[in-house]
């Protein structure tokens, strides 16, 4: 009897010793289980701090090219207002030659006009001159 005792007894402590193993088992698990989420969590947030960082980067980069295009579009602005501001004495110094030579030659064409009809009335004042002169003879002549 003693002998059952000991095997009741020993399957009581069997009993005991495996409601502790599995209560540590579940224990060890819920500690997995809690872990994994810690680590599912900490795996979500460096997700998102990789997401926000490649957004950063992507909007720096983006300022750069904007930065570089300003640049390249006022060298251009400046480059084009030097040729225009070029282009606009050339065309200034021409414009200024051809009117003096339109003006030379309006000149030129009103002298000579001016000239005929200077010689057109020294011939008219010739011809009055010589008809009075003969008028004034023939009065003379006469008288």
């Amino acid at each position: 009897m003693a002998f059952i005792l000991v095997f009741k007894s020993l399957g009581v402590m069997d009993r005991s010793n495996e409601i502790q193993r599995v209560r540590r088992s579940l224990e060890e698990g819920e500690e997995m289980v809690s872990k994994q989420k810690a680590d599912r969590h900490d795996l979500d947030l460096d997700i998102q701090l990789e997401r926000v960082q490649a957004e950063i980067r992507r909007r720096e980069q983006r300022c750069k090219y904007d930065n570089y295009i300003s640049l390249q579009r006022a060298e251009l602005d400046k480059a084009v207002e030097t040729k225009h501001s070029e282009l606009a004495k050339r065309v200034r110094t021409e414009q200024i030659a051809l009117l003096n030579k339109a003006l030379t030659d309006q000149h030129a064409t009103y002298a000579q006009k001016i000239e005929q009809e200077r010689a057109l009335s020294n011939d008219a004042l010739q011809k009055v001159m010589f008809k009075c002169v003969h008028c004034s003879a023939l009065f003379f002549y006469l008288g």
